[in-house]
Order: C-alpha cells, then sequence, then structure tokens
C-alpha cells in the first residue's frame, strides 16, 4: 500500500505459470478496482511489492525478481519503476545456497545511509561454509565467509573487504546474527543483540553487478 495515497496498492498476482506485478487504484473506496500491469512476461517470479516512504514519480515502488522457490534458498535482483528501463539477467537459484539479493538498476544510490543483514539460524553443522545472505557482492553474511571461523558479515569497499566475525557458534543452537554499518564509518556484528565484533568501514560499497562494480 502507497503510505501516501492509500487508494494505490500495489500486488504481485498469478497470471497462468507467472507471477506479475500489477498496480491497483480506487476511486470508490475499494469497492471497484482499475489494474494496471506493471510488469510483463517476467523471467522470474515478482514478489514482495514495497512502496517506499516519500517515494516519488520515477521510483514509486520496489520489487523483487528471480528464483525464489524457498525463503532460505531465494536469489532475487532488486527493481524498481519505470518497468521499460530494467536490464540484467535474473538470477537462477539452484536451491541450495542462502538468500542472494541483486542490484540492477540502483546501484548509484543504494545504502547511501548504511546497510544492516540480519538472519536467525540454527545450523546443524557449523563446519561447513554456508552463505547466510549475499547483497550485491557487496555484503555478505555466512558461516566459516571467506576463510574466517564462525559468523562473519563482510562489506566489499573501494580499499579492499572488511570482516567482523564471532567464533562462538554452536550446532543446533539457535542464534540471532546481524551485521550492520552505521554509513559513518562502524562496522558491526551482533548476536542475539550484543555487539560482538567491531571494525572501521568507511564505504562506499563497491556492488558487483551487471559484470561490473558499481558505487553507492
Amino acid at each position: 500500500m502507497d503510505r501516501d495515497d492509500p487508494s494505490v496498492v500495489y500486488g504481485c498476482v498469478w497470471r497462468g505459470e507467472r507471477c506479475e506485478l500489477r498496480r491497483f487504484e480506487t476511486a470508490t473506496g475499494g469497492e471497484t478496482w482499475a489494474e494496471l500491469a506493471v510488469t510483463r512476461r517476467s523471467v522470474g517470479r515478482d514478489i514482495r511489492p514495497v512502496v517506499p516512504r516519500n517515494a516519488g514519480d520515477d521510483v514509486p515502488v520496489l520489487w523483487t525478481t528471480g528464483s525464489y522457490e524457498h525463503m532460505d534458498t531465494a536469489q532475487t535482483v532488486l527493481r524498481g519503476l519505470p518497468a521499460d528501463q530494467l536490464a540484467g539477467p535474473t538470477l537462477e537459484g539452484d536451491g541450495r545456497h542462502g538468500v542472494d539479493l541483486g542490484f540492477d538498476r540502483y546501484d548509484a544510490a543504494a545504502f547511501v545511509n548504511g546497510v544492516s543483514v540480519a538472519a536467525g539460524i540454527e545450523p546443524r553443522d557449523v563446519t561447513v561454509p554456508q552463505v547466510l545472505a549475499n547483497v550485491g557482492g557487496s555484503a555478505t553474511l555466512g558461516i566459516e565467509l571467506d576463510g574466517e571461523s564462525g559468523v562473519v558479515f563482510s562489506l566489499s569497499g573501494p580499499d579492499g573487504r572488511t570482516t567482523v566475525s564471532w567464533d562462538g557458534l554452536v550446532a543446533n543452537e539457535r542464534r540471532h546474527v546481524a551485521g550492520i554499518w552505521d554509513g559513518r564509518g562502524r562496522l558491526s556484528l551482533a548476536v542475539d543483540g550484543d555487539i560482538v565484533d567491531e571494525a572501521r568501514f568507511a564505504g562506499p560499497l563497491a556492488l558487483e553487478t551487471g559484470g561490473r562494480a558499481g558505487r553507492s
């Protein structure tokens, strides 16, 4: 729902074998609705539209598209309007790796004020490398990621990759882990709400998208 205009609603609707994004608008208080197709013949599955607060006419809605068979193995690309300017391939999930969020059009303006990636985990095996989340190749959260033990959160910037980690992970023990960059130079890893490691990261993020690195 558009918070600034509740007469406008976006939804992902199945049309045959495709899940497409639609815009709905009502002038009758919800009794009747006009429908507009935002996407057509999508290669991937369009899901989870979000209307940004104070959204402008150029980007009134964001959504993800790609492979989404399960929340633990999604591989999607973040997209927005105008739909006719979209470009780039759709990520194909393999059913084994964790959530992978790519960037299609907004790599030049993403994460201006920092970024956080969080996950609730209960791993059966803490010795096997596992990707929990991968954001555009620049922000990664995982178990034994990049040769580090335990939980690792990494950000890639102009000066290389910076990581924060925690080695207290125990198999079959439930934890909530969160990697946080405040956009002002502080990178931290929190476990169950407590900061367990910190580092300096000035940014900007170096996004790997469309075969080239973007800056944000």
